[in-house]
Order: C-alpha cells, then structure tokens, then sequence
C-alpha cells in the first residue's frame, strides 16, 4: 500500500470514528434523565455501594439503550416527600422503588403512576431469639415483653397497643442488626424486621441458628414503584420490560443474590 493510500485509510477511519462519537454523544444528549430516589437504605437494598437499589438503576440503564439514563439517590422519608411534592408542581419525572400504595395515601393508585408488576413481595416479620422462641399472632402477643424497634418506623396495631394498654415497651436503634445483636444479648425480647432484610442479615452474618423467625408475620405488602411527573412513556416502558419473561428472569435472579 502506498504512503498516499495510508494516508487516505487513515483519514477515512478518523472519520469514521469521529462520526461514531458523535451518535454516541448525540444519543447522550438525547437521553432522559430519571433519579431514583429511595429511603430504603438499608440491606439488601443498599449496603455501602451493593444491594438490590444497585441492581435495579444497573439493570434499567442496560435495558433502556440510551433512552433513558437512571441515577440513584438515597434519601431520607421526609426529604423524599418533599421531591415528591416539588415533582408534582414542576413536573419533574422520578422513579421511587421498594414502596406500596399505602404508604403513600394512594390505594386506588390514581395519584401516581405505579407499575404494573410489584419488584418484589415482602413483609415484616417478627424475629425473636432460637432460645426464647416467640411465635407471633397479633400485637397482642407482645404484651409483657420488650420490643426493639427502628428510630422514625411505625408498626400499625403495636403502637397502638403500646399506648393504649402499656403492657409492652418499645426501644428503638439504629438499624436491624443492632436490634439482632439486642435479641442474642437478651436484651429485648422481639423486633420487627423486613423479611428480606432479616433473611439477608441472617445469611449474612451467620445468625440463622441464633435467631427465629414467626411463621406469622406481622404484615405482607408488595414493594412497587411508581414514576411521578406524568410521565406515562416512562411508566409504559417500565411495564414493558419488566413484563418480558428473560428482563423478569433476570430480576429474580438478582434478587436472589440477597437471600
């Protein structure tokens, strides 16, 4: 090959190349932005830089090929509410995982928009020690006993009962595995925990013979997410792809990573 034929070769793969990073960042440019906010910052959800809130923006940005481009960003419950709020003023578009209707004062899901199929079913069990076994059937199965909860969460009929009758009390901590390490000291004597943060505590710190799970848990909800905004193209796509049987397959092999 000649030195003029190199040199044409060469400035036609420049070209090229110069033309693919131009699509590339023209697609970039085209792509919408969504932030996924979550309060749920606790494992398997969000465990310093894994969990399941990982996963899940991963996974969406691969499947969406540059259509859309998913941030995550952990919040607390009360700053949450606010985007929200803020979101239905200005009509920001956010995409909020791991929550249920009820939650959010919109059981017949008409102030958001909610995904046709729930990430994941849960609900939040009642764990105990293996060596003082307590086997759940209603808040009234607390009574006389102590109960390690979790600062800033309500449990809907135990509150209650707490106050109204004053046969339990109720201590808070920081997270479930300080309440865990609480049940193994003999400290309390019960914590509510979500099913599959306790499965994934438990695993994960070799506690499955220290610790015991009621068969009857406290409550069971699905966890879904709803997009805000208005955006009904999002939520469409959303529901489409997770309703492809090989994206599904894949969910639930990553969730599985957690049990």
């Amino acid at each position: 090959m000649s030195k003029n034929q190199i040199q044409y070769v060469g400035a036609k793969l420049s070209l090229l190349v110069g033309l693919l990073m131009a699509g590339l960042a023209q697609a970039q440019a085209q792509a919408q932005s969504v932030d996924v906010l979550t309060y749920h910052t606790h494992p398997p959800f969000m465990q310093q830089d894994q969990g399941l809130s990982y996963d899940l923006v991963d996974m969406l940005n691969e499947q969406a090929g540059g259509r859309y481009t998913f941030t995550l960003k952990a919040k607390s419950r009360p700053a949450l509410n606010k985007d929200i709020a803020k979101s239905l003023d200005s009509g920001a578009v956010l995409l909020i995982p791991w929550v249920n209707p009820n939650w959010f004062q919109d059981a017949d899901k008409t102030k958001y928009l909610w995904l046709d199929q729930a990430l994941m079913q849960d609900g939040n069990s009642v764990v105990s020690s293996a060596t003082k076994p307590l086997f759940y059937t209603g808040p009234e199965s607390l009574d006389g006993l102590l109960l390690g909860g979790l600062k800033g969460h309500s449990y809907k009929g135990i509150d209650e009962r707490i106050k109204t009758h004053k046969l339990t009390r109720r201590v808070n901590s920081n997270n479930h595995l300080d309440n865990f390490n609480k049940l193994i000291q003999g400290h309390i004597d019960a914590t509510i925990t979500p099913r599959s943060a306790a499965l994934y505590l438990m695993a994960k710190e070799g506690l499955k013979e220290e610790l015991f799970i009621s068969p009857t848990p406290h409550t069971n909800y699905a966890r879904m997410a709803f997009v805000t905004g208005g955006d009904v193209a999002l939520q469409a796509f959303l529901n489409d792809l997770f309703a492809q049987p090989e994206v599904n397959a894949l969910w639930q092999s990553l969730g599985q990573k957690y049990q």
